[in-house]
């Protein structure tokens, strides 16, 4: 019996840790997947709320107050941010800015909330994006292209 005991509890020592190791590559590679996900952007619903007037035109009448319902309500929602660009919903204003002698730089006018950088998982090389102070306070707020320079240097 003593025989069988030395070997068996070497065997019970090693499955133990071959499961604490299986256990800690699952979790790890769990994570690894739903962070790969949520880059993808598979978590994140898109609605397009328009309304067409009787001439055929686009419109939206979604309104702040109704994204904060959604938060508030919907049980599984996390994050909610508008995004307006330009004249029409959802699309990008393209903007030139004149410089010297006829060059211009382009850019795009966005119109969005905080919570957008997160759902888009939208990097910031310097500075900081808009945040929830900005929109009580209802600041003008321009967060502008790392290369896009308004002013001259010097």
């Amino acid at each position: 019996m003593k025989k069988c005991n030395f070997f068996i509890f070497p065997f019970i020592a090693i499955a133990i840790s071959c499961i604490i190791v299986l256990f800690a590559i699952v979790f790890t590679a769990k994570k690894q997947i739903l962070q790969d996900i949520e880059n993808m952007g598979a978590n994140v619903l898109q609605l397009f709320p328009v309304v067409f007037d009787k001439n055929g035109q686009i419109s939206s009448n979604i309104v702040y107050d109704d994204l904060t319902n959604i938060k508030t309500q919907a049980k599984y929602v996390k994050r909610v941010a508008m995004y307006s660009a330009g004249d029409n919903f959802f699309q990008s204003q393209e903007i030139k800015i004149d410089r010297k002698k006829g060059r211009s730089v382009e850019g795009a006018l966005i119109g969005t909330l905080p919570d957008y950088q997160k759902i888009k998982c939208l990097k910031i090389l310097k500075g900081r994006f808009i945040n929830g102070l900005d929109v009580r306070m209802k600041r003008k707020v321009c967060i502008r292209k790392y290369t896009l320079h308004f002013f001259r240097k010097g």
